[in-house]
């Protein structure tokens, strides 16, 4: 796998500051921004330490590409997604030696999201660029996590209490 990284961190959290108060018995707000930190801390743990997005955030993923040549073939017709539930994948983006950036049409895949680690297949006929650059070649945006904190499978949300 290549390197993963968050282009758009999640706009709310799992656990709200009054419900995690609650949970630690605190009732006054001097720690208010220590809890917060904290709730963060743990949403961040979780997911690395699970694979899971829990909430709506955007991910990039990069990896190298794949080169032809008598010892070098690529037989997998997909790449799998390492960040679950998978939402969508906004795009395939590959990148030639002269750092030229050419967006891979939909056309030629899809995303298989009912399973899980869910991965983007290619069509029947297409196949994955070649002659690409040498580091971080093929960029990946997609979207992960639940669509609310609601939706947050409740042991997750007890670890991370």
């Amino acid at each position: 796998m290549g390197s993963l990284v968050v282009s758009s961190a999640p706009s709310s959290e799992p656990l709200t500051l009054s419900e995690t108060k609650s949970y630690l018995r605190v009732d006054h707000s001097n720690d208010d921004n220590l809890i917060t930190s904290l709730i963060i801390a743990s949403r961040q743990f979780v997911e690395e330490h699970t694979g899971r997005g829990l909430m709506t955030q955007t991910l990039n993923l990069f990896f190298e590409g794949f080169r032809t040549g008598p010892y070098m073939n690529f037989y997998k017709n997909y790449i799998d997604l390492p960040r679950a539930p998978v939402q969508s994948v906004t795009s395939i983006v590959t990148f030639d030696d002269d750092d030229t950036q050419t967006t891979f049409s939909t056309a030629n895949y899809f995303v298989e999201s009912t399973r899980e680690p869910a991965r983007i297949v290619l069509r029947t006929g297409s196949t994955w660029p070649t002659a690409l650059r040498v580091a971080s070649s093929i960029k990946v945006t997609y979207v992960v996590g639940y669509a609310n904190a609601t939706s947050v499978p409740y042991p997750i949300k007890q670890a991370m209490l």
